[in-house]
């Protein structure tokens, strides 16, 4: 046991222990210089020596409970929770504190324990996960890495850790947009990958984390899939086109062929067939075009109330009713949205036709969000009272349609113009009634706070 330098509370005790009995040996000196009888000086002398060796006494009991006390505090210290405590007596002060001590040390065993356990199945979780995770201090230098982290920068933690971002090529890592895909070219990874980081902090200093993950296989089964929906689409339409021609073409054939001419309204009728199939193909290619195209946004400011109304005119089948604060105002591309706008609209026009019932749009701020720097969100929402979504699973699905006039790319470019808003659009059937409700959530928009006059 660790020994404790010279106390001065003990010696504090001794004084006060002996600062006790002075009282009683100054009366007895009293009554002994009266009679100054060798025998009354002799139990002076014994009295004032056992005062002293009772003072001697307190103070080593004090310094033995001090010295005790500090080296079970040292070894909980250092991390050894073996070392307890224990009085002469089991129930006076001195063992109810050592009894408290060791409590202490059995608690702190026992979370110690804990912390080591989850910190042992957090790092096998690391190390087993097929994703790179990296850590890197306030100093941008790495501190931590799994081993799919080594196997992309293409080195052995050893030697990756301690380096700085910049010279393992991964600084831009460390800061903009989370998360977001990237093009890795690393002696261990290259192509698409996502990429995650935020902010942690260890020992009181912030640090980065940073994961990555390849999506690059994932990418490639997307496009994969997409080029064999945009090859059954385009098949499938042309096919539609191409078998009557075909069929009109050899029917003419064959007539010129038995009665050498074939009649002015067999010709007639067999190029209009050619003629409305050939119109319906370039409408096809022409919507196609039109969704491959789709510009970027141009952003200004505009408000929603106006904006709304004037989509509103261009319905005259049924009356649109709107509901939604006046004052709100929004940054985006007022021409594409307006476009998307019209489109569902319209659908929910086609739908309430029938019943001749009114279309609703309502929109709102959601006033949480609303004095943030970037804007709250503006919901709009689109109801009617038709037959609702019969397959929502298709309603996404280019060129695919269930009106005998629609082309099939309406929703699909109204949801592209909303999401190159950083916004998002749905087509649920409503629970309160019958009918459909389409609800586009955007960014960027404000209610202007409203000022009081100066005096």
């Amino acid at each position: 046991m660790k020994t404790l330098p010279r106390s001065d509370f003990a010696r504090h005790l001794a004084r006060i222990s002996l600062l006790g009995a002075l009282p009683a040996i100054g009366l007895a000196a009293l009554f002994v210089t009266a009679g100054s009888s060798p025998t009354q000086w002799a139990a002076l002398a014994a009295a004032a020596f056992a005062a002293l060796i009772a003072a001697l006494a307190v103070r080593r009991a004090v310094t033995h409970i001090l010295n005790t006390i500090a080296n079970l505090v040292s070894a909980i210290h250092d991390g050894d929770f073996s070392v307890r405590g224990k009085s002469r007596r089991g129930d006076d002060d001195v063992a109810f504190a050592f009894t408290a001590i060791n409590a202490l040390a059995d608690v702190l065993r026992e979370q110690r324990l804990s912390a080591l356990e989850a910190t042992t199945l957090l790092r096998k979780i690391i190390d087993a996960i097929d994703t790179a995770i990296f850590a890197f201090d306030d100093a941008r230098r790495l501190c931590l890495v799994n081993p799919a982290g080594e196997r992309l920068l293409g080195m052995h933690a050893e030697r990756a850790t301690g380096q700085s971002a910049e010279a393992l090529g991964v600084a831009s890592w460390l800061a903009g947009e989370s998360p977001r895909k990237i093009m890795v070219d690393l002696p261990g990874g290259k192509g698409a990958w996502e990429l995650r980081h935020g902010i942690f902090r260890q020992s009181g200093r912030p640090h980065t984390l940073v994961v990555a993950a390849d999506v690059s296989r994932l990418v490639r089964e997307e496009e994969r899939q997409a080029w064999k929906d945009i090859i059954r689409v385009v098949s499938h339409e042309i096919n539609n086109s191409l078998a009557p021609i075909a069929s009109i073409s050899q029917g003419l054939q064959s007539t010129l062929e038995r009665s050498g001419a074939p009649s002015v309204e067999d010709i007639r009728d067999g190029l209009g067939v050619i003629s409305r199939r050939s119109e319906s193909l370039r409408r096809f290619m022409d919507n196609y075009g039109r969704l491959a195209r789709l510009p970027p946004p141009e952003y200004a400011t505009f408000g929603v109330d106006a904006w709304l109304r004037r989509i509103a005119l261009l319905e005259e089948r049924v009356p649109v009713m709107l509901e939604g604060p006046s004052d709100a105002v929004f940054d985006g591309d007022e021409g594409l949205l307006e476009q998307a706008l019209i489109n569902l609209v319209r659908n929910a026009g086609d739908a309430s036709l029938p019943a001749r019932t009114p279309v609703q749009v309502v929109w709102s701020v959601d006033e949480r969000t609303s004095a943030s720097p970037t804007g709250g969100e503006l919901r709009i929402e689109i109801l009617d009272s038709g037959p609702g979504v019969a397959d929502g699973a298709t309603l996404f699905v280019p060129f695919l349609t269930t009106k005998p006039t629609g082309t099939g790319i309406g929703l699909v470019l109204s949801r592209e113009i909303v999401e190159a808003h950083g916004g998002r659009l749905s087509l649920v059937n409503r629970k309160d009634m019958g009918g459909c409700a389409a609800t586009i959530v955007l960014p960027r928009a404000f209610i202007p706070l409203t000022r009081k006059p100066r005096d």
